[in-house]
């Protein structure tokens, strides 16, 4: 699995996927990428030694947001949850990103202890 943008503060991490898109998509199309980026959050979400090797400082707890960055302005900036973000627009979307706006989608990275003593949990 691919993820094209991390990045994180003290509280949020980031992962983000870059499309072409300019406009015109169906909602369909645009939905089967929202989900497969959630679903790539996730599977980081349960991988903390991935993100201690970049050195992404403490990242049980955090919340990972998925999002996907798009050329241009679409009709649908938010699909089940997850951002559908234009260039123009992706810088106020980083400073107005929120760890409780429950409008988003976030997944909670894994304890590394809780991973190791129950792995049926996600």
């Amino acid at each position: 699995m691919e993820i094209d943008i991390l990045a994180w503060n003290d509280t949020l991490i980031l992962a983000v996927d870059c499309k072409h898109w300019l406009r015109g998509l169906s909602t369909g199309r645009m939905k089967e990428a929202a989900h497969a980026q959630l679903e790539r959050a996730i599977a980081l979400s349960r991988k903390p030694e991935l993100l201690y090797r970049l050195k992404v400082k403490q990242p049980e707890g955090r919340s990972i947001i998925p999002a996907i960055l798009a050329l241009g302005e679409l009709r649908e900036p938010l699909i089940d949850g997850v951002p559908i973000v234009s260039v123009s627009k992706f810088l106020s979307f980083i400073y107005g990103v929120s760890p409780v706006d429950d409008a988003v989608r976030r997944v909670r990275v894994m304890n590394t202890q809780s991973h190791l003593t129950n792995p049926g949990t996600s």
